[in-house]
């Protein structure tokens, strides 16, 4: 392999720091762009992120390619021309090498026993999605395919890099996706675990099946009418393991339970809150029934006025067609606002020539816009206290 045409990132995946030459640094916005040959940095590509790390000293907050052998690196502060002290972000770069290597391991399974082909890939925060280019993938064939992969990993079998003319890749069985705009027709960087894959390939990855450690599936989505199939690999199966292990303490904690019982103390909960929901539906119901009533009888003749602290309109509906129920022609206003404010909503109604008659006192008194059909004018109130001052 012609290792000059690879940066050092690419040549030794596991060099966490090292001296880089720095050709240029300059201004640019609010932080500082660096010009860095041979970089043990990656560049954002293929799928995969950039790294992060530090030049002299300095916070690298991006990396992009720059033409060949030489990246730009987006930094918070200046960095002397020259050769520089470079570190990277190790914990991030291996994170990201398990869960690409794992996308490779995973891709060639899927094509090679099940027939998908992926055409897609997302290294993300949180997790690592394939897209296969098909509508379902089975229960059944996720088992399979997981139980593949972690076979894979317990064999430990070696990830290398390799290199090939164009001419021979065909002949070497290469798995591709297209090579990058950029290629020039030198050799054709290649990613082989072996027994398993050979891939076109420019990104970092482990050394050797056993380093992903396990590979974990976490979900499914649909996305263009295909399935993106989510994992987790290596370091992120024990981290996830990690918090699942706690959440489950803290839920027995406080449910009392053993973990056995989890499931069935949260849904023997879930079936009691609603019950209760809807017992309490009913005890709101039989209360403004009584409301309506009430206000019916005390306030005969003029205008029914009611003001409910810390209510909303969907209360003032449920009320408003309880009084309605008893009497449609009956003038009634209802206003509800939050303790200590002096807007809030509003809901008139009655006889829709009645309602029609007094809604230009309220948007008036009231500072009110609002609008509404037969028999009622509802909406949003500026002076909730100008509801005293609204006659028939």
């Amino acid at each position: 392999m012609k290792e000059k045409r690879w940066l050092a990132c690419q040549r030794d995946a596991y060099q966490r720091e090292g001296i880089c030459e720095v050709v240029s640094c300059f201004a640019e916005g609010a932080g500082f762009v660096v010009h860095l040959r041979d970089s043990l940095l990656y560049p954002a590509g293929g799928g995969q992120p950039a790294d992060r790390g530090e030049i002299g000293g300095v916070r690298v907050l991006d990396v992009q390619k720059a033409g060949v052998n030489e990246v730009r690196c987006v930094v918070e502060g200046p960095v002397p021309v020259g050769m520089s002290e470079v570190r990277v972000d190790w914990a991030l770069r291996y994170d990201r090498m398990q869960q690409h290597s794992a996308q490779h391991l995973l891709t060639a399974l899927a094509l090679g026993r099940l027939g998908m082909r992926t055409v897609g890939f997302h290294l993300g925060e949180e997790y690592t999605a394939i897209e296969l280019d098909t509508a379902v993938v089975s229960e059944e064939q996720q088992v399979l395919l997981l139980g593949w992969a972690n076979e894979a990993i317990r064999e430990a079998r070696p990830i290398g890099i390799r290199a090939a003319r164009l001419e021979e890749m065909e002949a070497l069985g290469v798995r591709s996706r297209g090579l990058p705009e950029e290629h020039d027709g030198e050799e054709v960087r290649l990613i082989e675990i072996e027994g398993i894959d050979l891939n076109t390939c420019g990104g970092t990855h482990v050394a050797s099946t056993a380093e992903l450690q396990a590979v974990v599936f976490v979900g499914t989505e649909r996305i263009r009418g295909r399935v993106r199939l989510c994992f987790l690999a290596g370091g992120r199966v024990l981290q996830r393991f990690d918090e699942m292990n706690r959440r489950e303490e803290r839920l027995r904690g406080l449910l009392t339970t053993n973990a056995s019982s989890l499931v069935e103390q949260v849904e023997g909960l879930q079936a009691d809150l609603r019950e209760a929901k809807k017992q309490v539906i009913r005890a709101e119901q039989a209360w403004i029934e009584a409301l309506s009533r009430r206000l019916l009888a005390e306030q005969v003749g003029g205008l029914v006025r009611y003001h409910h602290e810390g209510g909303e309109m969907g209360f003032l509906q449920r009320l408003a067609a309880a009084c309605q129920a008893l009497d449609g022609e009956r003038l009634v206003l209802l206003t509800a606002a939050e303790k200590s404010r002096g807007e809030g909503v509003f809901l008139l109604v009655g006889s829709e020539e009645r309602v029609r008659a007094v809604s230009p006192q309220v948007t008036e008194k009231m500072q009110a816009k609002g609008g509404g059909t037969r028999g009622r004018f509802q909406g949003k109130a500026g002076r909730i206290e100008g509801r005293e001052e609204v006659f028939v």
